[in-house]
């Protein structure tokens, strides 16, 4: 009997321990990304998004119109994009004077973080999308699949770099603009989306440790 309340509060230990250890990266990361404004607009594209996918969903006919499938697909994204740019505000947020003093990291670190707290928040809704989108059009679905996570990615590279929020907002609107207008072309178009997306990330990794002198 005492061995096994030996080994039972060892198993405690270690999995307080484990908590322990998870906890305060994942606190820190929430504390860090989830202000006010990136969790409206998180409120406001997931409920948009639900609107959309019930209105859409309601007569199954609809779906082979490609005039609806277009709409569907174009408007998620949008969705995506605005959602996603709520990360632009967040990036100020960080404490980065203890970034750079007491824990300091590198740009992989910082673009891994972001891609872990974006990725978790909105994962859900791209799943669904997934989901709907195969019932749909598995090939439109493919498409704009590629689109929303080229944004995805280019938005938190615009938000590494240094500005002001009013210019990466603009730039980014930009880039969803040309991302929507590409869409529309045949797939091989597809392509061109690269360089916005290193050019955004050559820029953004030159630009990071300026924030730690901000």
């Amino acid at each position: 009997m005492y061995h096994k309340c030996k080994n039972i509060d060892k198993r405690r230990i270690k999995t307080r321990t484990k908590i322990l250890k998870l906890n305060p990266l994942i606190k820190s990361t929430v504390h860090d990304y989830l202000t006010p404004n990136f969790l409206s607009m998180l409120i406001f594209c997931t409920a948009l998004f639900l609107i959309i996918v019930v209105e859409i969903t309601k007569d199954i006919n609809l779906h082979y119109e490609i005039g609806i499938q277009l709409f569907f697909f174009i408007s998620v994204t949008i969705l995506f994009s605005v959602g996603f740019a709520g990360i632009i505000d967040s990036v100020p947020s960080i404490n980065w004077k203890f970034q750079a003093i007491i824990s300091p990291n590198d740009f992989k670190y910082h673009i891994k973080r972001s891609i872990f707290f974006l990725g978790g928040i909105y994962g859900f809704l791209l799943v669904f999308f997934i989901i709907v989108g195969i019932i749909i059009n598995p090939l439109l679905l493919f498409k704009y699949l590629y689109c929303v996570v080229v944004l995805f990615f280019i938005t938190i590279n615009i938000a590494f770099t240094v500005g002001s929020v009013l210019v990466k907002t603009i730039t980014l609107s930009f880039v969803i603009a040309l991302t929507i207008w590409i869409s529309t072309l045949p797939v091989a178009f597809l392509s061109l989306l690269t360089i916005p997306l290193l050019g955004t990330f050559i820029k953004a990794k030159n630009e990071y440790r300026e924030w730690s002198l901000l």
